[in-house]
């Protein structure tokens, strides 16, 4: 029978040092990350082998619930420095073992091995599958051991999933980038975490988000971390929806099988009010992912959204059949009856999941909402004071989305639309949501301060363009000034260069607002160093990246190039007017 499918389990830690799970865990998820890079092999998803751990279930069980042929198993053993490493390949048809092998090692050794044993397991594949194609791992051989040791101790705290874990992951990752600065694979998982904590902690991880996916992507450019990473900072903090559409769809040509890839071009569909096709990658999503409980719940929710109850519902019991402590599927199954205006059900899975989060201060949204929905205001009275008391305790967290929904439940519509204006402004992660998805607020889309608020997230201007969005695939600009000085950017985030005597200035648009970057070099090094088919001199004084300007104004005696995102023209030469004239017409 072909070989077409695999998933590698966790595995087994027999070690009597404790705290090697690390290792054992490590281990599996990176053979799995070298085995995702043959082209025309299917490979499970982290989150759906790792299902398995420390659970009974047969090999036909697994094999039947993965939707895989063969499942790769082992252990490992760790004694001061060395390492014993036990795996097998099984076939989840039969239950026979086809193959084991033991690998007696040192740890500086443990790079090698992995991916030793991926080739080795493929050349299996091979001999029955003589179409398959072999790509280069995407960890280099070279890496210092040390630092891909703690490269694995990132990974073991990111998936434990909380913000706690994700600043011990980018200690982790700091760690191995101090012994080896050019660790990209490190670079691009710290980003992936900053991410998480911008989202739900403070904004300001963003930027220090953006600067490590740059970095990486200047090591390596074919790192899925670096591009999901910048998708979500391009969509949540920039509001350059452009950007993020074309990183997203990045991330999916380079690894057509990542569930976390299709996720999150998911998410960005469903903010575009594209729900089919939203719900259409999260599906491919479990596909190489089934029983990851989170992409599961964002499909629950984008059918609730648009009134499927029936398969929001199904979805949600799912979740539940998986995990009985999966707690975000509360609040799911809570909005879920709230937008069908059963509050008599929503609000005891809302309790549910306040109990679950396991802090007074925090959970009180939907409950706020519902409790005075259904006429129970003093109730929610109180709990917008514990808000108070929250916000106090901590101050970086953007709880304006909170008291708005609070408010909307009482209909007190001016405090509503003060609180979303703050929430727009603090670019909390779900505020996209709710202004452009969340039936919670839909009373509100009619009134112009509404509509105002959507324009500020950029939503009005990717739907007016979104026809002539570039798919393609985004360059990265390294600036090399007359110093030591560097900047790294993105061409979609460029907008022209000014001469300023011995200096350069860079205008270019960072979380929705200008920014300049004054470096040492003249406009003639700037224009050398960029190589971009739309980043053009315009003007002696002026370099212009086309794509981000509407039209040419004017006539011979005066032309001015004319951007949305800039208040003033930019000067262009006479000479210059009838090229770049045609040039834009090439890009609209």
């Amino acid at each position: 029978m072909p070989i077409t499918s695999i998933a590698i389990l966790p595995f087994d830690n027999l070690s009597p040092e404790a705290g090697a799970d690390y290792l054992s865990d490590g281990i599996a998820e990176e053979i799995m990350v070298t085995f995702a890079r043959f082209e025309g092999i299917r490979v499970a998803s982290r989150t759906s082998a790792f299902y398995f751990k420390r659970r009974e279930a047969s090999v036909e069980e697994i094999g039947q619930k993965l939707n895989v042929d063969h499942l790769l198993e082992g252990s490992i053993k760790l004694f001061g420095n060395r390492i014993r490493v036990n795996v097998q390949l099984v076939s989840t048809h039969s239950g026979f073992s086809l193959w084991t092998e033991s690998y007696d090692r040192t740890l500086d050794d443990l790079l090698d091995l992995q991916i030793e044993i991926s080739e080795w397991v493929f050349q299996k594949f091979l001999q029955q599958n003589a179409h398959l194609t072999a790509v280069p791992s995407a960890l280099r051989s070279d890496i210092s051991p040390r630092a891909y040791e703690h490269y694995l101790k990132g990974r073991y705290h990111f998936n434990s999933y909380t913000m706690s874990h994700f600043r011990k992951a980018i200690d982790c990752y700091q760690m191995a980038l101090d012994i080896q600065a050019d660790f990209a694979a490190a670079m691009a998982a710290q980003a992936i975490c900053y991410v998480g904590l911008g989202g739900y902690v403070d904004t300001a991880y963003y930027q220090k988000g953006k600067e490590a996916a740059l970095s990486a992507m200047a090591m390596n450019d074919q790192l899925l971390d670096s591009y999901i990473a910048l998708g979500y900072i391009q969509m949540f903090h920039d509001r350059d929806w452009m950007a993020a559409r074309a990183s997203l769809l990045q991330a999916v040509a380079i690894n057509n099988q990542s569930a976390e890839a299709h996720r999150a071009y998911g998410v960005f569909l469903m903010l575009s009010e594209e729900p089919q096709s939203a719900i259409y990658e999260h599906e491919l999503a479990l596909k190489y992912d089934p029983l990851n409980t989170v992409i599961l719940n964002g499909l629950g929710i984008i059918n609730a959204t648009i009134g499927k109850y029936e398969r929001a519902q199904e979805v949600y019991e799912q979740i539940l059949s998986l995990d009985k402590e999966f707690y975000p599927v509360f609040e799911s199954l809570a909005w879920l009856h709230t937008y069908q205006g059963r509050w008599a059900e929503a609000i005891p899975f809302f309790r549910r999941y306040r109990e679950a989060v396991n802090d007074p201060l925090k959970g009180q949204m939907g409950l706020g909402y519902a409790l005075a929905r259904s006429g129970q205001s003093q109730e929610a009275y109180n709990l917008l004071a514990s808000l108070d008391q929250r916000q106090a305790k901590y101050p970086n967290e953007s709880i304006a989305l909170d008291y708005a929904t609070i408010y909307m439940g009482l209909k007190q519509t001016e405090k509503v639309f003060f609180y979303l204006q703050k929430s727009v402004k603090d670019k909390f992660i779900l505020t996209n949501f709710a202004l452009i998805c969340d039936p919670t607020f839909q009373p509100l889309r009619q009134d112009k301060r509404f509509e105002e608020l959507l324009n500020q997230t950029g939503y009005f201007y990717y739907q007016k363009n979104k026809q002539q969005a570039h798919t393609n695939k985004d360059s990265l600009l390294q600036i090399q000034a007359d110093t030591k000085e560097q900047l790294n950017l993105l061409a979609s985030q460029l907008l022209y260069i000014e001469a300023k005597g011995n200096y350069a200035d860079f205008i270019y648009r960072e979380g929705g607002e200008l920014q300049h970057k004054l470096l040492r070099l003249s406009l003639a090094d700037a224009k050398t160093q960029i190589d971009h088919p739309h980043i053009v001199q315009c003007h002696r004084s002026y370099l212009v990246n086309l794509a981000q300007f509407e039209s040419l104004e004017g006539n011979a005696k005066k032309y001015e190039l004319r951007s949305p995102w800039l208040p003033h023209g930019i000067p262009v030469s006479r000479s210059q007017g009838n090229t770049l004239k045609a040039h834009l017409k090439t890009l609209q």
